[in-house]
């Protein structure tokens, strides 16, 4: 009896090592996911804190009495630069396709701080009617300018 005993209480302690060795392995694994998750998510709420955008008017240009296109100009008044060709511009509900040019620099697809942008769309603006015009980033951050209505 005293064989079978000290066999089996090895055995067990040998289980109950690899049992410990398998369970804390999983948790430094599980634990370090979930800190670079918690730092990532930081990472992304920084940004969002950090990026700001500012729709300053909306005009529809004529020549003549035909409608041409409308503009749209924008400034970033956050601290990040904004990627133009991930930003959407909804006018009442609807998406907008939309070209953008920089005033007064060469820019490509990234809007810097304190840089001033137009959006050009072809939806005529009517004074009488009320427009929704919401600017969308990436990251979510957005600006709202109500146009016309009586």
């Amino acid at each position: 009896m005293g064989v079978s005993v000290s066999a089996a209480t090895a055995i067990l302690l040998v289980a109950a090592l690899i049992s410990f060795g398998v369970v804390y392995s999983a948790q430094d694994s599980a634990q370090s996911s979930h800190i670079e998750a918690q730092s990532s998510m930081a990472d992304r709420l920084n940004e969002i804190l950090m990026t700001d955008l500012e729709i300053n008017t909306a005009i529809s240009v004529y020549d003549g009495a035909v409608f041409q296109y409308s503009n749209i100009t924008m400034t970033n008044t956050g601290s990040t630069p904004i990627d133009l060709d991930n930003m959407r511009l909804m006018v009442n509900g609807y998406f907008r396709p939309y070209s953008y040019s920089f005033l007064g620099v060469d820019g490509y697809s990234l809007w810097l701080p304190g840089e001033v942008i137009v959006l050009t769309i072809g939806l005529e603006f009517d004074v009488d009617e009320s427009y929704r015009i919401w600017a969308v980033t990436a990251n979510g951050v957005t600006d709202l300018l109500v146009y016309g209505g009586s």
